[in-house]
């Protein structure tokens, strides 16, 4: 079934049926677009003779021509004049497709924005790998479909950096698309998820895989394979957050709100959290009057407090944009709090020492010396979280006979590991600075006598 439907979107693609060319089919009629088609029904056929039956039995109108594109999650009706189709638009505005459920509910709009999401694969790039910027995708996506009916485009968010979401205006643009997904831009290629969805998941598990996640994802729609380019899933371990692409059959995936990871249930989120980095604290400012604070409309409440910063999660977008449009908090008359965006990725306390962070980018340029670092206290190193599994990963792989890495070409097997002993040695400072330590993610306080000395 689903070949033979795959072969009738390929037919309509090969004679090149588009938005345009529909219309000299129904040159009397009048076009209204239709959006959010249901993600369960994958037959275009079926779908508009649904539409049909429906229009005709709760609406009485009958359309000059229906035509739907899942992938897409969109399509186009012609109606007979602007009367029917400013009463589909202004006044019927949706109509379920399910009458007894009241659900899958497509919508009527009198313009079309058929929302993309494009991936740059990082799989055999560097980890420096400098991405393109959001205007150079928009400006490469015009190029390449000889068009300029595209509104926007965009970073989907820091933590993922190289997943863009890009809105199209034009329909014949997105159908080119589909058949031709793959692009190079800057040397890097760049596949297009055409009409997908973007969801989240937070604090997972920190051995959680990508291939876990597909497992879940697959066993959550009760399927065993997902077709290919149907699903991407970049994982950033080092927040412990996951942003998935979902596309074709996958999308259902998007209309769920808990997926299921060996017997725990994960939250699928349409953002990540709205958090804020409140800074420098003293000892006048209080945290329940700053959570009182009109500001954040009783919207805040408290991740964490380190030191003179103090981490906030806001529960409403309205809200968190509001407070970084101003930028400051002023209580009375104390001292003034900078509010700026708290991102995990630029918080060296949210980073775990591993391959990425430090042995493998960091590590290898330094001596095996710690004075190096002593006159420097607030290297991030000192407030790296430690990670023992990482670290045994290095050291066993550098006790090795056959050792040898393109990161450790000009280092020998014993300058490794002196490398990895001075990495545990300030490590074990910054705790002592910090007065405590994490034994698997539980905080354990050091209860030093003042009257100890360090000598190094």
């Amino acid at each position: 079934m689903e070949s033979a439907i795959e072969s009738d979107e390929q037919k309509s693609l090969d004679t090149k049926f588009s938005h345009e060319g529909a219309k000299s089919s129904a040159q009397s009629g009048v076009v209204v677009y239709i959006l959010d088609l249901p993600s369960n029904i994958n037959d275009n056929i079926r779908l508009a003779n649904l539409i049909q039956s429906r229009m005709e039995k709760s609406l009485q109108i009958t359309p000059i021509m229906i035509k739907c594109y899942s992938k897409l999650n969109a399509g186009f009706i012609y109606v007979h004049d602007n009367q029917i189709k400013n009463r589909l638009v202004d006044e019927i505005k949706q109509l379920a497709l399910d009458p007894i459920e009241g659900t899958s509910l497509i919508s009527f709009r009198d313009k079309i924005e058929i929302i993309s999401y494009i991936v740059i694969d990082k799989t055999n790039e560097k980890k420096n790998v400098i991405l393109p910027k959001a205007d150079e995708i928009l400006k490469r996506w015009i190029q390449i479909n000889h068009g300029e009916r595209t509104s926007s485009c965009d970073q989907v968010n820091i933590q993922f950096p190289n997943i863009y979401r890009i809105v199209s205006t034009s329909f014949d643009d997105s159908i080119a698309v589909m058949s031709n997904p793959d692009f190079l831009i800057n040397k890097l290629l760049a596949h297009v998820y055409v009409g997908a969805q973007c969801r989240y998941f937070e604090d997972l598990p920190k051995s959680i895989t990508k291939e876990q996640l597909e497992m879940a994802i697959c066993d959550l729609l009760g399927i065993k394979i997902l077709p290919p380019f149907s699903l991407h899933i970049e994982l950033n371990k080092q927040t412990s957050n996951a942003c998935i692409i979902a596309a074709d059959t996958a999308r259902q995936c998007a209309t769920r709100d808990v997926l299921y990871l060996d017997g725990k249930s994960i939250l699928i989120k349409d953002n990540l959290a709205f958090r804020l980095l409140l800074y420098p604290l003293n000892e006048v400012h209080d945290n329940n009057d700053i959570l009182n604070q009109k500001i954040f409309d009783g919207q805040a409440k408290i991740i964490e407090q380190r030191r003179d910063k103090l981490i906030l999660e806001i529960s409403n977008k309205e809200v968190y944009d509001e407070c970084l449009r101003f930028g400051v908090l002023r209580i009375g008359t104390k001292p003034i709090l900078i509010i700026e965006n708290y991102i995990p990725l630029h918080d060296p306390e949210e980073l775990e020492i591993d391959a990425d962070v430090w042995y493998d980018s960091e590590m290898i340029h330094y001596k095996p010396d710690i004075m190096q670092f002593i006159a420097n206290l607030d290297h991030p190193i000192f407030r790296y979280k430690w990670n023992a599994d990482a670290w045994l990963q290095q050291f066993q792989k550098a006790k090795s006979s056959n050792f040898t890495t393109d990161a450790h070409s000009d280092l020998s097997s014993d300058q490794t590991r002196h490398l990895l002993q001075m990495t545990v040695m300030l490590n074990t400072i910054g705790a002592i600075r910090k007065k405590v330590y994490l034994i698997n993610d539980q905080q354990i306080k050091l209860n030093l006598d003042s009257k100890l000395k360090t000598i190094v």
